[in-house]
């Protein structure tokens, strides 16, 4: 439980204090995370809370939209700004209660393996404004997901995808109330009866979201396979560890069942 409360007023501010706290200190978004008695956060000393920054809102900016790392998955499933597929993932994650209190910020920072709404951004090739004590800088999401996790996120930055592309996203859960299991995301343009800018991204099978890479190398440029033969390459480049949600095997079988559907859901619009 934290003893001390820092509300920082400036961004220099906040990262100057975790640069001086260490691990000591967490920053604060909406607390999920912080008040989950299962997590690090909640054994943080120092709380950095990063609500007087500024951080919020949704906004229209040449060629994208701009999500300020403090909005709530409700404020995003509810903009009418905001790509469809998007608005589909927020409501994904958990339920009413948590959206309204859950940021896309806290969502990137926590980088949870079955994260909701990580594999559309992939999809839609979104970028991070990342704040850090030498500046300002642009992050890959697929980057920062592998680990270069410094600083604090400004807002996810969404390019208007091309009039074509195509996205879909699938999702496996126990209860409406929990968090997914297994999460898929694809986009894809579909160029005389081919696949091509192929992204495809997987939660729940690996340490975060990942990008399938070796699956969108095998498919790019060609027409959908069948369906045994989509779900057997997906089943090879996946990695699920068991837990008391399900084995490893059958998380790859679901993972390799959910990408073989978003594929084809996308492939057919």
């Amino acid at each position: 439980m934290a003893s001390h409360f820092h509300q920082p007023e400036r961004i220099e501010e906040a990262l100057r204090f975790k640069q001086e706290l260490g691990e000591a200190a967490y920053f604060l978004a909406g607390g999920t995370e912080v008040n989950n008695s299962k997590s690090k956060a909640a054994q943080a000393e120092h709380l950095i809370w990063l609500g007087k920054l500024g951080l919020g809102g949704i906004k229209r900016r040449e060629g994208g939209v701009s999500i300020g790392a403090m909005t709530t998955l409700q404020e995003m499933l509810e903009s009418e700004l905001l790509h469809p597929a998007i608005h589909q993932a927020a409501r994904n994650h958990a339920n009413r209660n948590i959206r309204n209190v859950a940021t896309i910020g806290g969502h990137l920072a926590t980088c949870r393996s079955c994260a909701d709404v990580i594999p559309v951004l992939l999809a839609l090739r979104a970028w991070l404004r990342v704040a850090t004590l030498s500046g300002e800088l642009e992050r890959d999401i697929e980057r920062w997901l592998l680990g270069e996790r410094d600083g604090i996120v400004l807002s996810v930055e969404v390019p208007d995808p091309p009039a074509d592309l195509r996205v879909a996203l699938e999702c496996h859960t126990r209860t409406a109330n929990d968090v997914s299991l297994i999460t898929a995301g694809v986009s894809l343009r579909n160029e005389q009866g081919c696949m091509r800018d192929l992204i495809v991204a997987a939660g729940g099978v690996a340490a975060s979201v990942v990008r399938l890479h070796e699956v969108e190398a095998a498919l790019e440029g060609k027409p959908l396979p069948s369906r045994e033969e989509v779900e057997s390459l997906v089943a090879g480049q996946v990695n699920p560890i068991a837990d008391i949600r399900g084995s490893a095997d059958f998380k790859r079988h679901l993972a390799a069942t959910l990408v073989e559907r978003a594929l084809r859901k996308a492939w057919n619009r």
